[in-house]
Order: structure tokens, then sequence, then C-alpha cells
């Protein structure tokens, strides 16, 4: 099959030189019919599937297994949280009987619930490591390009740890996970710590 492509798809002599939203939009990977909902095009759905398998392969390796949330959840999940005015004015809100419905302006608060309806209430249930990837929506004043998005397709990974040696644990393989996907990706890293100069 062919696709048709809006802009001549070439990559720019210069294109180290620009920055990772001007280069995604330089070759045309994220078109917007609406300001603020991409599509994918097929090269860029291709070069997604392939960094989120690399993402997987490495989470499940550290311990961590995947999940998938719902987009569409009830605003009282948010609000039990208390940070329901942090996302009040960017809340997408389904209308008429449906009013108590929102698109999941994050993820956190969904996981939780989720995991205290699984039964996970003891310390014993403990460490859990998960990992998903989601879209979230926030009705940002002024949509522009990829990283400035009102859809945002995300990674999230969690741990819930009960001691300092699970949360080290925990930090420690989250660590080692990044470390060896920027290698796989052949992008330089560098670790800071605290007290690093």
């Amino acid at each position: 099959s062919t696709f048709p492509q809006r802009r001549s798809f070439d990559i720019p002599r210069e294109w180290r030189d620009l920055s990772g939203s001007n280069l995604v939009q330089r070759l045309d990977l994220t078109p917007s019919l609406d300001a603020g909902f991409p599509f994918l095009s097929p090269l860029a759905k291709l070069l997604t599937e392939r960094i989120e398998n690399r993402i997987a392969g490495y989470a499940r390796d550290a311990g961590f297994l995947q999940m998938e949330f719902p987009s569409v959840v009830r605003a009282e999940l948010v609000e039990r949280t208390g940070v329901l005015e942090s996302f009040q004015k960017e809340m997408m809100r389904l209308g008429g009987d449906r009013s108590g419905l929102i698109l999941s302006p994050t993820t956190e608060e969904p996981l939780l619930a989720y995991l205290e309806s699984a039964g996970i209430a003891s310390y014993r249930d403990l460490p859990v490591r998960v990992f998903h990837f989601n879209d979230v929506f926030r009705w940002i004043p002024r949509a522009r390009g990829s990283y400035s998005s009102r859809e945002i397709h995300t990674c999230i990974f969690a741990h819930l740890a009960v001691d300092l040696n699970q949360f080290q644990d925990g930090m420690e393989r989250f660590d080692h996970l990044c470390c060896s996907l920027w290698s796989d990706l052949r992008i330089p890293t560098r670790i800071l710590r605290s007290g690093d100069h």
C-alpha cells in the first residue's frame, strides 16, 4: 500500500541540530486535523511500536508487569486524591447524563483505585511493580505540535514499596531499565546523583 505524504519525506542534513518536536513536525510524523489531537502516520506508528516493544521487554526483565487502562474514568477518582484543582480547567468531561465521566487527565489515580479494588491492602502484598502505555487528555488552551498536545501518549511506571529497601530496589531496577533502553537507542547518557558535581 502507498500512503499520501503531505510534505517531502527527507531527513534534513542539519537534523541533529533540530529539537525533537521540530524534527517530528519536519518529517510530518504526527499531523493534526484538529489542533492538539494528532494522527500517527504509518512510519510514526511503526517507530512507536518498536520503541514500546523495547521498553516492554526491558520492563518485564526488570520485574514490571504490563497493564492497560481505560481512557474514560469517573471524575471522583481524581477528586478523591485531592489533585482535582490541578486539572479542573484542563479536564475533558463527557456531556449529558455522563457528566460524571472524564477523559483521563492522569493515570496514577485509576491505578490506585484499581489496586484498592483488587484487594491490595497489606504490606504483605508489596512490592507491586507495573507499567503501561496510555493516552491522557488535557484541554491545553493553545495546542501546538507534538509536545504541546491535548492527547498525550504516555508510558508510566509505578513501584509501590513497603520500606526503604524495596524502594531502593525498585529505583535500581528502573535505573538499569532506562540506561539499557537509552544505550539500545544509542542515546548518550550520564546519571547524576545527589552530591555529584
